[in-house]
């Protein structure tokens, strides 16, 4: 929960009951904190004019911008600074663009920021990821019997190698039927919204590639990595409305090679005059490289 303060662009006028809004511009307290290592005076003032980011110490940032030998990287909770873990590299010569980098890790970011502020329903969802070792005629697909994909010791983070067929399960756990989009925050720096199917009380879904029932997902390890990290975010809500806004098509490599940072942020739907509770559930999928 949070609070704004709106203004009339033109004349003043009544607003409607029920009416909603959408934010425009973050307040101080919803800026992404972000941290420079070492301190760079230049990079520091550049980051710290967006109005999506405020530059703190190390040890209160939800996103690092750290040198490792000639390049920048963006580091975070699961992402390292060797070359392959991280999760974008900036050149030295390209170190103008750190803010056009941490102003894209706010979007990428922002799936995550959603479901820990999606609290109205806990516990109502269950998100699980299943091996399916190949394609599965939708008959099959009904008989088989699908196990839950290895994680690793001592974690929740699920663990497959480059090439393994996965899919993913969604369990209402409610009284109530949702309406559940699932997002993918992925490892190229995209937001993806795979699908978003209303779920009864009680019941399960499974998400396939494509929407083609029996069509595993194949995740694929970005060029140069040694592994791949991707964040998927079940949100429901009990109205027919969708997160769709969320989706960014634009990732970390396209943004280092363009200067149109147009990230095609979506529209999503109309909104609802009520105030509809929100549930969330996420994993975290890490794909190693196999060995060549």
């Amino acid at each position: 929960m949070a609070s704004a303060t709106a203004e009339a662009k033109d004349a003043p006028f009544e607003i409607p009951p029920g009416t909603r809004g959408r934010i425009v511009q973050p307040g101080a307290p919803s800026r992404l904190r972000c941290a420079i290592v070492p301190a760079d005076q230049e990079v520091i003032e550049a980051v710290a004019a967006s109005p999506l980011l405020e530059v703190v110490e190390p040890d209160h940032a939800q996103v690092r911008l750290e040198q490792a030998g000639g390049h920048w990287v963006i580091t975070d909770d699961l992402h390292g600074t060797d070359h392959g873990s991280e999760l974008c590299a900036l050149p030295a010569h390209q170190l103008a663009r750190a803010r056009d980098v941490l102003e894209h890790y706010f979007y990428y970011a922002q799936p995550l920021r959603m479901a820990e502020s999606a609290l109205d329903l806990p516990g109502a969802l269950q998100l699980t990821v299943l091996n399916c070792r190949d394609d599965l005629s939708p008959i099959e697909m009904n008989v088989a019997d699908l196990a839950e994909a290895r994680m690793i010791e001592g974690t929740s983070v699920y663990d497959v190698r480059e090439g393994a067929g996965i899919c993913f399960r969604v369990s209402n756990k409610s009284s109530k039927p949702l309406r559940v989009t699932l997002v993918n925050s992925a490892a190229s720096g995209r937001v993806q919204i795979l699908d978003a199917p209303s779920i009864d009380a009680g019941r399960t879904h499974t998400f396939w590639a494509g929407n083609k029932i029996g069509v595993p997902f194949l995740i694929k390890i970005p060029d140069g990595k040694l592994q791949a990290i991707d964040r998927l975010i079940a949100i429901g809500t009990t109205t027919n409305q969708d997160a769709s806004h969320l989706r960014v098509v634009l990732g970390f490599v396209k943004l280092l090679t363009t200067t149109d940072i147009n990230r095609d942020i979506g529209g999503g739907q109309g909104m609802s005059p009520s105030v509809e509770p929100w549930t969330a559930a996420q994993v975290i999928v890490k794909t190693h490289a196999r060995l060549r």
